[in-house]
């Protein structure tokens, strides 16, 4: 059986599950994504990074403050630390993780809040990191 929210039913053999997920702070400040990708040519996912950047570039201005790698259940990850500003809306501060499911995919996950809230971004962010696991390495 596969599970979407509430939902449970049968997929025939071979399909990928795609979906993307979000999560709300309870005072809607802070949401949490989680979504699937494939790598672009070239520059692996340190490339996807530079790819991101350049995609909210487009919408408003971006600066990288920080990036690197980080293990996630014993596969290296990529992430950054960004700084937004979306069409003259409130700064925000995005953490990103990219973690390798395969050489072909990737699950991109992140963490968005206001600027103005950075330390408290930083706590959460602090506490969800740790938790996270694919669901083939629980198995």
């Amino acid at each position: 059986m596969t599970h979407a929210g509430n939902l449970s039913f049968a997929l025939p053999g071979g399909w990928s599950d795609m979906s993307r997920y979000q999560f709300l702070s309870a005072d809607e400040e802070f949401s949490l994504e989680m979504d699937p990708g494939a790598p672009g040519p070239g520059g692996g996912l340190a490339g996807e990074i530079d790819r991101y950047l350049a995609f909210v570039q487009e919408m408003g201005s971006a600066s990288l403050r920080e990036c690197g790698t980080v293990a996630v259940t014993g596969r290296e990850s990529v992430f950054a630390r960004l700084e937004l500003e979306l069409g003259g809306g409130t700064p925000q501060i995005v953490r990103l993780l990219l973690i390798p499911e395969s050489p072909v995919r990737y699950l991109r996950v992140s963490l968005r809040g206001p600027l103005s809230r950075e330390t408290e971004h930083e706590t959460l962010w602090n506490r969800i990191l740790p938790s996270l696991r694919l669901a083939e390495d629980d198995r």
